[in-house]
């Protein structure tokens, strides 16, 4: 059973109306007073996400990233946060005050307060509800629109590549050595202010965290639309590009593989040179890779306009 189908076992489809965003986006959104209150949560267990050997630097700041990056989704700004943590280390103090190094530098930097959580006794494991807010004017999953243009922020596959390095020190493409994906993979950047700012002119938009495809799936069954994406356009890093170019098996592995925190989000065509600006204003590249058809597919060409055939695994579900 996958993911989306286990969530929808919890979806009553019944809300009342001052829940204008309910269950199925990257957040919810309530309507709090002349405010809308946007809300998250995410959790990361070890042997799932994280070894029990990682630094629990790296742990306390993912753990704050993924929930901050599903709100960029939602084009809101962080605000408040609360925490549970489990833990069964002998020296809980030191991997806590470690934990809290790693916490506490990402929200320093949006000026998010914890208010409030829980702590227990078990595996480790870390649950974070993040609380936002934003105006009238937010974004979902839903309203792509045909003929709208589809784009990408950053570049798709850095968080692959450090992933595979971070377990395999002797893992490289070619003769090039990959240590500065890690960074990458175990410090994602979430990006608050370019969703603050396309929410002014896009229709939709998603956090990549599952895989660019699975990602762009879910947009296009939520606005029950399609999509034809060019297999040249997708930004990957330079390092490997001339190799992923020859491999459509890397090539896959790239856009599939996750956790790149970037956004996906769609745009009327009237608004190309708009982005381009704002492109060049925030200093994040962004990339149109494709667009929305009125046929239910995601479909996928290459440079010669060669449909190509979709991977078996779209990206990661997590069951």
């Amino acid at each position: 059973m996958s993911e989306l189908q286990l969530i929808n076992i919890f979806n009553s489809k019944k809300f009342t109306k001052e829940i204008l965003v309910p269950i199925g986006d990257d957040a919810s959104i309530l309507k709090y007073g002349n405010k809308n209150m946007v809300v998250t949560m995410d959790s990361l267990n070890v042997n799932t996400h994280f070894s029990d050997l990682e630094n629990p630097e790296v742990i306390g700041y993912k753990s704050l990233a993924v929930n901050i990056s599903d709100l960029a989704a939602m084009g809101a700004f962080p605000k408040y946060a609360l925490l549970s943590l489990t833990i069964d280390k002998k020296d809980n103090l030191n991997w806590i005050k470690k934990f809290h190094t790693g916490f506490k530098k990402l929200s320093k930097k949006y000026n998010i307060q914890l208010i409030g959580g829980d702590m227990n006794k078990g595996p480790i494991s870390i649950s974070i509800t993040l609380f936002g807010e934003t105006n009238n004017k937010f974004l979902q999953r839903k309203n792509a629109k045909v003929g709208e243009d589809i784009w990408v922020s950053g570049l798709i596959g850095e968080s692959f590549l450090g992933f595979m390095k971070k377990n395999n020190s002797n893992f490289k493409i070619g003769n090039n050595c990959l240590n500065e994906f890690v960074k990458k993979h175990d410090h994602p950047i979430p990006r608050v202010e370019l969703g603050l700012k396309i929410k002014q002119f896009s229709s939709t938009c998603i956090d990549i965290s599952d895989g660019l495809l699975l990602d762009l799936q879910r947009i296009l069954k939520k606005s029950t639309v399609g999509a034809d994406i060019f297999l040249d356009k997708i930004p990957i890093p330079t390092k490997v590009k001339k190799y992923s170019d020859k491999n459509i098996k890397l090539f896959f592995n790239l856009i599939t593989g996750g956790e790149d925190y970037e956004l996906l989000f769609t745009s009327n065509k009237k608004y190309r040179n708009r982005i381009m600006k704002l492109s060049q204003k925030l200093k994040i590249k962004l990339t149109h890779i494709g667009e929305i058809k009125k046929h239910k597919n995601l479909r996928i060409f290459d440079k010669d306009l060669k449909k190509i055939n979709l991977p078996h695994k779209l990206g990661h579900d997590h069951f």
